[in-house]
């Protein structure tokens, strides 16, 4: 019974060495663990990036299919040559004579 006495003083001041040690590792633990993420938090975050992703993915394509519509609503060349021709025959029209041919006066 003596021996296990004895064991246990031991015991006792190996846990009393141990204790500061053990509230000092704790605390260093506290101080610089807390900015780590927990995989939770991570798993989150990746969803959050996703939902982002997906958005500008979303957004991008809508704006593409708005320029393809405006492309594809805008005149051709042939369309552009044709209203310039116009323009310049109309311009050529001698206006003044044909003016003076028409007028009743």
């Amino acid at each position: 019974m003596e021996a296990l006495l004895k064991r246990m003083e031991r015991m006792e001041d190996v846990l009393e060495r141990l204790e500061p040690k053990i509230i000092e590792i704790h605390a260093f633990i506290s101080a610089s663990i807390p900015h780590l993420a927990t995989k939770a938090e991570i798993t989150a975050v990746q969803l959050e990036i996703s939902h982002c992703e997906n958005r500008i993915s979303d957004r991008i394509n809508n704006e593409a299919n708005v320029l393809s519509e405006k492309i594809n609503h805008r005149p051709t060349t042939a369309v552009i040559l044709t209203i310039f021709g116009l323009m310049a025959a109309i311009a050529a029209v001698p206006w003044k004579e044909l003016y003076k041919l028409f007028s009743f006066e």
